[in-house]
């Protein structure tokens, strides 16, 4: 069975798009006004820094021993802080 489309129908649908278009063009025109007149960044990502020198020293440890050691530092840190809140007595009303 084939329904037919009244005329009225199709021209509000027709109406609708047109207006949904003309909303997006005018909301993209807004967007590149903004983006125009909206300050540039200067920061200093865009400068490239210099590669290190081949005699830059080396660390006096690997980096990985000196996070295992800085790690181990903080666990004993928050061990300690641990046994200090459960020895702390519970204030009575």
């Amino acid at each position: 069975m084939r329904y037919q489309i009244s005329s009225k129908h199709s021209g509000q649908t027709l109406s609708r798009s047109k207006t949904l278009a003309s909303c997006c063009l005018i909301f993209a025109a807004l967007l590149q006004g903004c983006a125009a007149t909206s300050p540039t960044c200067l920061s200093g990502s865009s400068v490239q820094t210099e590669a290190p020198s081949l005699s830059t020293p080396q660390p006096a440890q690997p980096y990985s021993k000196q996070w295992q050691q800085e790690v181990s530092d903080w666990q004993k840190l928050v061990e300690s802080s641990r046994a200090k809140l459960k020895a702390t007595q519970l204030m009575q009303d």
